[in-house]
């Protein structure tokens, strides 16, 4: 979690010219490192940042908006906490100076990838999504909890 924006920073830069990267972030991923569509850093060592705007990145980037930290409630049982609050992603891209759409309905997903395949520099497409729906790599297999994790009320030896 966290890092499909990051990796599509870095694959826009190193391929350069015309190319694009495509990243599809859930909407809690997408917030732990959104601050890289914009704010500069030190620790990219391309001339000092690693922002995808300041490098003219082309860069699609799919948030699934689902108020939700999906793979940790699907993927583990009894997860606590898993609801988020977002917000207006393409608002907040077009205040780092991208650009962006939304997408509510199946029938307006055609049009939205489209502008933002033909988008110069950096596009969010904020679609919405069921929150019940459960991404394939959050395995019921996953769920198993570690001792130390477990409710309260189950006593754990320390060893």
């Amino acid at each position: 979690m966290g890092y499909g924006l990051c990796a599509g920073i870095a694959a826009s830069i190193e391929r350069g010219g015309d190319a694009r990267a495509i990243v599809i972030v859930g909407d809690g991923g997408f917030q732990m490192t959104l601050n890289e569509l914009g704010a500069a850093t030190q620790q990219c060592g391309v001339s000092g940042t690693c922002t995808a705007i300041q490098h003219g990145c082309r860069l699609l980037l799919l948030v699934i908006d689902n108020g939700l930290l999906g793979r940790v409630e699907h993927g583990f049982k009894n997860a606590k906490g898993c609801e988020i609050t977002g917000c207006d992603w393409v608002a907040l891209a077009r205040a780092y100076g991208a650009d962006g759409m939304h997408v509510a309905r199946d029938s307006e997903i055609e049009a939205a990838l489209d502008a933002g395949l033909s988008a110069k520099g950096v596009f969010v497409l904020a679609a919405r999504c069921d929150p019940a729906l459960r991404a394939e790599m959050a395995k019921t297999s996953d769920g198993i909890m570690p001792p130390w994790l477990e409710p309260p009320g189950n006593h754990v030896e320390s060893g």
